[in-house]
């Protein structure tokens, strides 16, 4: 979970995204470390909380169920249009389902992601001849009080603007709004057209369970119960470590504190003056050795006790197996 961690999350943030993440690595091909990453780009740059880590599996494995983008490609694409688009209050389900219908036009991964950041990113500060060009369509992207329209809406002002326009005029005119290496991802999205986008969006937002069930599909394989136990392991190591970081932390910075003080007691006083001060140390680390032992042998006691109820929970289990074994 060190991309989760790196990415400024805690951890009982990431506890709390564990579920999502490792349905989100099933079906994205059972690697925990990526669906990481992916999830955490997508949760920073649109503002979520860990929590909220099911949600956009949910929504990556339903765009990947109904769309050609697979859940890693989803994932490039969010990496490079994501924080532009959580700008401009284009929603993580909206900008999933542009990038999904990009896919579908052959426009997929790092491709998707600049084709729609760049395109949003010249709406939102239009040079010269593109500010012509929208007064000469008598449309803008923006509403009343100022802010950006959705990508459904702005999709329909252009079908609007577009009624009556030769195809040389249209293509001018997107060639001009949105550049060379924009355009193609915003044909797609017209191609597709406001209601297209909106049923797409909306199927998103309603796509709960969506990366379970996929998971579970896909997880009913040894494979899948391997890649299941080892993100149990993961999540059990994490929470172990949780429960004894802070003894373990007091214990090493004790630690480094008796070595530089016996640094400038060498230093000062010579090997007659280190004999003394480790004698003063020892004493003093035994202290806090017994400061430190209850809430350690406390958390070992519970790992244990623990250990010892599900043994005998499970122990008719346990002996029927290894009479079958036998």
């Amino acid at each position: 979970m060190e991309n989760l961690a790196s990415a400024g999350f805690t951890a009982q943030q990431i506890m709390a995204a564990m579920p999502g993440l490792l349905d989100l690595a099933a079906v994205s091909g059972g690697d925990v470390a990526a669906a990481a990453e992916v999830a955490a780009s997508a949760l920073n740059a649109f503002g979520l909380g860990a929590e909220k880590a099911g949600h956009v599996a949910n929504v990556f494995a339903k765009a990947a169920a109904d769309t050609n983008a697979e859940c890693l490609d989803m994932g490039d694409a969010m990496k490079y249009v994501a924080p532009v688009a959580a700008a401009m209050c284009i929603s993580l389900e909206e900008t999933a389902a542009a990038i999904g219908i990009m896919s579908d036009a052959g426009i997929k991964g790092s491709q998707a992601g600049t084709s729609l950041r760049g395109a949003l990113s010249r709406i939102a500060k239009p040079t010269e001849i593109m500010q012509e060009t929208m007064e000469k369509l008598g449309i803008s992207f923006y509403d009343a009080e100022g802010n950006m329209l959705s990508l459904k809406d702005q999709i329909a002002v252009l079908e609007e603007a577009f009624v009556g326009l030769s195809q040389e005029q249209r293509n001018q005119a997107l060639v001009t709004l949105y550049g060379q290496e924009s355009l193609s991802g915003m044909l797609a999205l017209i191609e597709a057209g406001p209601e297209g986008l909106e049923a797409l969006t909306q199927s998103l937002k309603d796509s709960e369970g969506a990366a379970q069930e996929m998971a579970e599909t896909i997880n009913n394989t040894l494979k899948g119960d391997i890649d299941g136990l080892m993100g149990s392991l993961e999540t059990l190591g994490i929470a172990f470590y949780e429960s004894i970081s802070d003894p373990l932390k007091n214990a090493v910075q004790t630690a480094e504190g008796y070595v530089n003080q016996l640094t400038k007691i060498f230093e000062s006083e010579g090997l007659g003056g280190l004999a003394a001060g480790i004698g003063s140390i020892l004493s003093d680390a035994v202290t806090s050795i017994a400061d430190s032992a209850p809430a350690m042998i406390e958390a070992a006691a519970d790992l244990v006790s623990s250990f010892a109820e599900g043994i005998a929970e499970n122990a008719p289990a346990l002996l029927e197996a290894a009479v079958n074994i036998g």
